[in-house]
């Protein structure tokens, strides 16, 4: 008897999570085109506000704790906490025990309301347009999420602080690349799964012009190349890389191979040729016909 209570609960909160993809698709596909350019501030600010404080003023805000994540929000929707919740009590831990990635003692993840987002912008003197899904304060410490635009700023966000404190010396091709890959997710079987979005179309656009960007030129990449050009074709390039090797099995032997030898080679190349065995001129060709196809 309580086993099938303990199912019925599980179907009940599946489909919750279900339910609010099926609303939020259209949220989460306005942003699979956007470039979040991994926007970090110091906390305090250089001017001296307390940055954890103004979050903690916000109207209607509540906390709830899930290991090392301590979730603040002050959204309404059902649907959305609920989802929020399944994301940092399940989905979150599940991608840090895949990867046994090492976590700060302590996280604040804020996820608040447009007009709040934009408010507390504001207030700091940050521009809204540069920055309109979320931004990482501190040094992997918080991350504030406009919660109003694409919950899929969540999950990105957030591997995005994971990456920068378990590979401190990760260009940017990883360093962004590997959180977009989390960017957008979707529900299967009653589990979160990563999704290709509209990277891919941008992608393809590309790939046979003089825009392309060789991998071994990605590699090493500032952060304004990478940005550079109409929707940021190399941040398309280094989504799908990954995409690439998360459809391969690769990927967590790619994230420890480049986290044993980021000293010795920062580009990572080394680490992707030892991941899938080829050269990186042989593995671009199958990875450039596995694009097209």
């Amino acid at each position: 008897m309580i086993f099938g209570i303990r199912r019925f609960r599980h179907f009940i909160l599946f489909f919750i999570v279900g339910l609010f993809f099926v609303i939020a698709a259209p949220l989460c596909a306005k942003a699979q085109n956007e470039n979040r350019s991994g926007s970090q501030i110091s906390a305090p600010t250089p001017g001296g506000k307390d940055v954890s404080r103004m979050l903690e003023e916000i109207k209607d805000i509540s906390s709830s704790k899930f290991g090392n994540f301590n979730v603040n929000t002050n959204v309404s929707d059902k649907h959305k906490k609920t989802t929020l919740a399944f994301i940092f009590s399940e989905y979150i831990p599940g991608v840090i025990k895949h990867f046994s990635f090492e976590v700060p003692d302590y996280i604040n993840v804020f996820v608040i309301k447009d007009k709040d987002y934009r408010n507390f912008l504001n207030e700091l003197g940050l521009n809204y347009s540069k920055m309109p899904y979320g931004l990482e304060i501190g040094k992997n410490t918080s991350v504030v999420i406009n919660a109003d635009l694409a919950f899929g700023s969540v999950t990105y966000e957030v591997m995005r602080l994971l990456t920068g404190f378990n590979l401190p010396q990760a260009p940017v091709w990883i360093e962004d690349g590997f959180p977009y890959l989390y960017e957008t997710i979707g529900i299967k079987n009653g589990s979160l799964v990563i999704k290709s979005n509209k990277r891919l179309g941008i992608l393809k656009k590309v790939i046979d012009t003089p825009d392309y960007v060789s991998i071994k030129d990605l590699s090493v990449m500032g952060k304004d190349d990478f940005y550079k050009g109409n929707n940021a074709p190399a941040a398309a390039e280094a989504r799908y890389i990954m995409f690439y090797l998360h459809k391969k099995g690769l990927l967590k032997r790619f994230y420890r191979e480049y986290k044993a030898t980021q000293l010795e080679d920062k580009s990572g190349i080394q680490a992707l040729q030892k991941t899938v065995g080829l050269d990186i001129r042989i593995f671009e060709g199958e990875w450039l016909a596995w694009v097209r196809n």
